[in-house]
C-alpha cells in the first residue's frame, strides 16, 4: 500500500512503485485551494510536472531544440504559392507554434504548423516573408513556453525587379528593322535573368538581351500590340509586367493608308525611285495621287511633286485649265473634274492636282521636249540634262497653298536658283531681260483687274485664251495687281503669242517678250509644255 507523506493540496505518494506526486487535470489544478508556493503536481492535460511559485504554476519541460530546416534559400515564388519548411530538431510538443523572425526582430507567424514527431515539425511560411528583412530565424515554441531558435535559417531568394516601366516602350513604323525597345530587370542576388513573352505583330523578345527585334508586319492604320513580359532567376523566380509597342504604317505613300504629308517625307525615307504617290498633307481631305520626282539626280534632289501640268498642245480654256490650286473646284484634268488619277497625269494632259494642306518649301515652272507625252519618260519630263527652260524660287519656312478662289502666295526668299540634272547644274534660267534671273516676286491665281472674288487680281484683263482666275508667276505690284507675268501659256492668239504654250501672259500686265532663257536667246522655249513642281 502507498505511503502518503505530508498532508493538503499536493502530497508524496511512496509506494513499490516508486515515489510520486498528485495527478490532475488543468482544470482540477486551477480549482484547488489553499495552494502554497513550491506545490508540485502533475498535469494530465499537458502531460507535465508543474510547480507552484507563489503566484502561478510552471510547468517543468525541456526546452525544444532547432537544428535545421530543409531549405535555406526559399524563393519568393514559392512563398506566394504556399511553401511548407520542414524543421528538424528535438524535444517537439504538439500544439507547438513555429515563427520567422526577421533581421529587424519582426516576427511572422506560420499559419499552420503540423508536429510531426518529436524530432520534426512542417510549417508553412508566412506569405508576409521577404527578402527586404532576410536573414531570418526558425523559432519553435512548445506549449510550456519554451523556446528553440535556430538563428539565420534561411534567405529569401527575391523576385526579379523590373526597370522598364509598364506601358508603352516604343513607337515604330511597320518598316522599321533592328531594335525597337530593350526590356529591362534586375535581380537582387544578382542572379541571372532571362525573359520570356510573345509580342505578336512580328516582332520577338530576346530571352538573353530584353531586346525587341524583327520586321513588324504592315498595318493600315496604328495598331497596338499589347504584351505581357517576364522576368525569371533562378529558373522559378518570375515577375511578370504588361507592355505596349504601336506600330504605325510607314507612310511611303504606296497606298492611301500610307499617304504622306508630302513628297520630301518620302524622299526622306530613302525611296529613290519616281512616280505615282499618294499624298494626303495635312489630312484636311483625302489622299490623292500625285506623280513626284524622287531621283536624287532630279532638280539637285528628290521629293518634288508635280502639281499642274499643260500639255502644250491647246488653249489654256480649252480642256482642263491647270492651276496650282487647293480648291476642289480647280482641280481636274483633261479627263475630268476630281482628284486626276494616274492615267491622266501624263504630259500629254493638263491636269490641276489638290493641294490643300501640302507643305512646300521650293517651287519650279519647267518647259520641256513636246516627245513621247502619252508617258513620263526620259524624253519628256525625266530628260537626264534637265528641262528646257525654267525658272525656281524657294521660301525660308514651309508654305501651303491658300483655298481661295484667287491668292497669292508670300515672296519668295530666294530667287534665280540654279538647279543640277544628273550632277550638273541646268544653265537654262528664264531670264526677264530687265529684271535679270531674280525676276520673280510670287506666284498667284489671280482674277482680272475687275471680276472675280476680287482677292488677288493682274493688272490686265484682256484675256481670251484663257479663263480667269489664272495661274502665273509675277514680277512685281502695281497698285496692288500683279504685272510681269508668266504663265502655261499667252493670254491671246497671234503674232509672237503663244496660246498654246510656254509663254509671258500678255494681256496688259505681261512682259511684253521681254524674256529670254540662259544661253539661248530671246523667248527660247515658248509654246512648249511646262510643269510647276512643288518640293
Amino acid at each position: 500500500m502507498p505511503v502518503f507523506v505530508g498532508a493538503g493540496t499536493s502530497s508524496f505518494m511512496k509506494g513499490s512503485d516508486g515515489v510520486g506526486v498528485s495527478t490532475m487535470t488543468t482544470t482540477q489544478r486551477n480549482a484547488l485551494s489553499g495552494v502554497k508556493a513550491g506545490q508540485f503536481i502533475y498535469n494530465q492535460t499537458t502531460n507535465l510536472m508543474e510547480y507552484y511559485n507563489g503566484t502561478t504554476w510552471v510547468p517543468i519541460d525541456t526546452a525544444p531544440t532547432v537544428s535545421s530546416v530543409n531549405n535555406t534559400n526559399i524563393t519568393e515564388t514559392q512563398i506566394a504559392a504556399g511553401f511548407d519548411l520542414v524543421i528538424t530538431g528535438n524535444f517537439f510538443k504538439s500544439g507547438a507554434t513555429v515563427q520567422f523572425v526577421g533581421n529587424d526582430g519582426t516576427s511572422h507567424t506560420s499559419p499552420t504548423v503540423a508536429v510531426n514527431s518529436t524530432t520534426q515539425i512542417t510549417a508553412r511560411v508566412h506569405t508576409s516573408v521577404s527578402n527586404s528583412n532576410e536573414p531570418y530565424d526558425v523559432k519553435v515554441t512548445n506549449p510550456s513556453g519554451l523556446a528553440g531558435n535556430l538563428e539565420d535559417a534561411f534567405n529569401i531568394n527575391a523576385k526579379p525587379v523590373w526597370n522598364t516601366n509598364t506601358g508603352n516602350v516604343a513607337t515604330i513604323t511597320d518598316g522599321a528593322t533592328g531594335t525597337h525597345a530593350t526590356l529591362s530587370a534586375s535581380d537582387p542576388e544578382g542572379d541571372t535573368i532571362t525573359y520570356s513573352g510573345t509580342v505578336g505583330g512580328g516582332l520577338s523578345l530576346n530571352s538573353t538581351t530584353g531586346n525587341i527585334t524583327g520586321d513588324p508586319t504592315n498595318v493600315n492604320s496604328s495598331t497596338t500590340l499589347s504584351f505581357t513580359a517576364n522576368a525569371t532567376s533562378s529558373g522559378i523566380n518570375t515577375t511578370s509586367r504588361s507592355f505596349s509597342i504601336v506600330v504605325n504604317p510607314v507612310l511611303d505613300g504606296t497606298n492611301s493608308s500610307r499617304a504622306a504629308s508630302n513628297a520630301a517625307a518620302i524622299y526622306a525615307l530613302g525611296t529613290r525611285t519616281n512616280g505615282y504617290y499618294w499624298i494626303k498633307g495635312d489630312g484636311t481631305r483625302a489622299a490623292r495621287l500625285m506623280y513626284c520626282f524622287m531621283d536624287a539626280q532630279w532638280g539637285g534632289g528628290g521629293g518634288w511633286m508635280v502639281v499642274a501640268n499643260h500639255d502644250g498642245a491647246k488653249e489654256q480654256d480649252q480642256g482642263h485649265q491647270p492651276r496650282v490650286t487647293a480648291r476642289t473646284d480647280q482641280i481636274g484634268s483633261d479627263d475630268g473634274s476630281g482628284n486626276p488619277g494616274q492615267s491622266s497625269m501624263v504630259p500629254e494632259k493638263s491636269f490641276s492636282v489638290d493641294m490643300v494642306g501640302v507643305p512646300y518649301t521650293k517651287f519650279i515652272h519647267m518647259a520641256y521636249p513636246n516627245s513621247n507625252m502619252s508617258s513620263v519618260n526620259t524624253s519628256n519630263w525625266l530628260q537626264t540634262v534637265g528641262p528646257s527652260a525654267y525658272y525656281a524660287c524657294s521660301f525660308n519656312s514651309s508654305q501651303t497653298i491658300p483655298t481661295t478662289v484667287s491668292y497669292t502666295t508670300a515672296d519668295f526668299n530666294n530667287t534665280g536658283l540654279t538647279l543640277a540634272w544628273g550632277g550638273s547644274n541646268r544653265a537654262r534660267r528664264l531670264n526677264y531681260t530687265s529684271q535679270g534671273y531674280s525676276w520673280p516676286k510670287a506666284f498667284a491665281v489671280a482674277s482680272a483687274n475687275s471680276g472675280g472674288d476680287g482677292t488677288f487680281r493682274l493688272n490686265g484683263s484682256s484675256a481670251s485664251a484663257a479663263n480667269y482666275p489664272v495661274w502665273i508667276c509675277y514680277n512685281s505690284l502695281s497698285s496692288g495687281t500683279g504685272t510681269g507675268t508668266f504663265s502655261f501659256t499667252d493670254s491671246t492668239s497671234g503674232g509672237t503669242q503663244s496660246a498654246t504654250g510656254f509663254d509671258d501672259f500678255q494681256d496688259g500686265s505681261g512682259m511684253g517678250d521681254g524674256w529670254q532663257v540662259e544661253g539661248q536667246g530671246n523667248n527660247y522655249a515658248r509654246g512648249f509644255p511646262s510643269l510647276v513642281a512643288l518640293q
